[in-house]
């Protein structure tokens, strides 16, 4: 079963009210995209940087939204949550931008490939910090 669902087919967008131009966007998603082009120029996300900012503006504010309108249910601490929510949205973007969409490989492929990335991520990580270590005292070992 693949992971993620086919593309739906795009519907056109709703016509303006009648004799009214569309609304500009908010000036915050302005600033939104010009980040998102940054990230795009420096190679971090690929794609459409109005179209990435979309879909991440719109996960935080569906975040956002659910916290606001369930006071009552046992949230985590906020900040955390709204975090967590910006790495998974960023990561996600950045993983999903990079894989053909003809070619989303099955879940359980997914998860395997993604285990081995998580393995020579901890193991590069671990080689840094022996390295950084190592150049802090001259190449001797400490104790402990």
């Amino acid at each position: 079963m693949p992971l993620l669902p086919p593309p739906r087919p795009r519907r056109p967008p709703a016509p303006p009210a009648r004799g009214r131009a569309p609304a500009p966007p908010p000036a915050c998603f302005g600033g939104m995209v010009a980040v998102v082009e940054r990230c795009v120029e420096s190679g971090i996300l690929r794609g459409d940087p109005r179209r990435l900012a979309l879909t991440l503006w719109s996960s935080m504010h569906g975040c956002v939204a659910l916290v606001l309108a369930q006071p009552g249910f046992p949230w985590p601490d906020v900040d955390e949550l709204v975090d967590q929510a910006v790495i998974v949205a960023g990561f996600g973007s950045a993983m999903l931008s990079r894989v053909p969409e003809t070619g989303i490989p099955a879940s359980a492929e997914l998860a395997g490939d993604l285990d081995e990335l998580a393995e020579r991520l901890s193991r590069r990580r671990s080689e840094e910090e022996g390295r950084s270590r190592r150049s802090r005292t001259g190449g001797r070992s400490l104790p402990g």
